[in-house]
């Protein structure tokens, strides 16, 4: 099973080039007043296989304060978090809700110079399939509403076709919209979250908006499954 780490500190983790796609293992040390929270999943390469593309999904994976709101970031793949896209700068469909919500991160790290070690700590090469893992350290006793972000390009159906009623393409390639999970955890070892999808982003505009409505949505619901986090002891 890949597995990653990262620090309450964003410490950095050694990252792959573009070109790459196996996370290096990477284990940070924690203090004794911290707890590691580790999200799990299984990315099926089956169903990515049968995009347009057959390019494994964009994935983001982050905390949120229940009562501020205020986010920190887990984990990204590179494409999304260093934008890097094949052929233009942006694709502001791909993880929309997660790039909505890092603005305020990603401007207060900016502020400090601190951007770079930011995208160091949280951005990796993207799963190929299989079993993958990321973890990261909180205070013990906190409580957290996670998320994970999901989307392949290019997996076009009925409801989210290539075309719209006026003959318009697709302009990122998207097909379906990214998907979002959501669970609630308690950072105390043992506790655990199953986290369910909740909603989605739009097809043709970039959203900060979670879309409750999932009608329509079919094969990207199962490109990664089993996601959950796992509160443990170092």
């Amino acid at each position: 099973m890949k597995r990653l780490s990262t620090g309450l500190f964003l410490l950095a983790i050694g990252t792959t080039g573009p070109g790459e796609r196996s996370p290096a293992p990477f284990t940070c040390p924690v203090p004794d007043d911290r707890v590691s929270l580790r999200f799990s999943m299984t990315v099926h390469e089956s169903v990515y296989e049968q995009t347009n593309f057959g390019e494994p999904p964009q994935i983001a994976i982050w905390l949120a304060h229940p009562e501020t709101g205020t986010i920190r970031t887990v984990w990204v793949a590179n494409r999304a978090g260093r934008r890097l896209w094949k052929g233009k700068f942006e694709c502001p469909t791909a993880l929309p809700i997660w790039e909505y919500r890092h603005r305020a991160e990603k401007s207060d790290f900016q502020a400090r110079g601190l951007l770079k070690r930011l995208l160091d700590a949280v951005t990796g090469a993207t799963p190929d399939g299989g079993p993958f893992s990321v973890s990261t350290a909180v205070e013990r006793g906190s409580r957290w509403r996670c998320y994970v972000e999901v989307n392949l390009s290019a997996d076009f159906n009925r409801d989210f076709p290539y075309r719209d009623e006026t003959g318009m393409p697709d302009p990122e390639v998207n097909g379906q919209p990214s998907l979002v999970y959501e669970g609630d955890i308690t950072a105390l070892p043992g506790s655990r979250a199953v986290m369910n999808a909740v909603g989605r982003s739009d097809q043709w505009v970039a959203t900060g908006r979670i879309i409750a409505d999932l009608t329509g949505i079919t094969t990207a619901l199962d490109a990664v499954t089993n996601i959950e986090v796992h509160c443990s002891e170092q």
